[in-house]
């Protein structure tokens, strides 16, 4: 059976602190859709509170972090970007990388697909 991770667990990271408690519950009920596949492949507990606590962790820190960035010139020519939403922006999202051979987490997170997004938005400055 799957193991369950609690929110003092989470919170002994510091990572965790200032994130609101129903955030971090649904990071948690995120993590937790991986049980069946861990159940499936008779992942050992301690690997499964690892995973999950890893998981949740990963997802704090882009919580915390943000990740946005943009730029806008005087006319009113703006650029956005965000950077490192991939599990290689976080250590634990790399510690889910190198833990989760059966991809449980991973798939439930979300692949890692691009991790960086640009995006433009532009005014022309028209005088007549």
């Amino acid at each position: 059976m799957a193991v369950d991770i609690t929110l003092v667990q989470v919170k002994q990271n510091p990572i965790a602190n200032g994130i609101p408690d129903d955030v971090l519950n649904g990071f948690i009920a995120l993590v937790d859709l991986a049980d069946d596949c861990l159940d499936l492949n008779n992942t050992p507990d301690d690997i499964q509170t690892a995973l999950k606590l890893n998981g949740v962790w990963h997802m704090c820190e882009l919580f915390v972090r943000g990740g946005t960035s943009s730029e806008s010139s005087p006319t009113g020519a703006s650029r956005s970007y965000i950077e490192g939403q991939g599990f290689q922006s976080t250590p634990y999202g790399q510690v889910l990388q190198s833990m989760d051979r059966n991809n449980c987490l991973r798939s439930v997170i979300g692949a890692p697909g691009s991790s960086l997004f640009f995006g433009s938005i532009g005014k022309q400055n028209v005088s007549s």
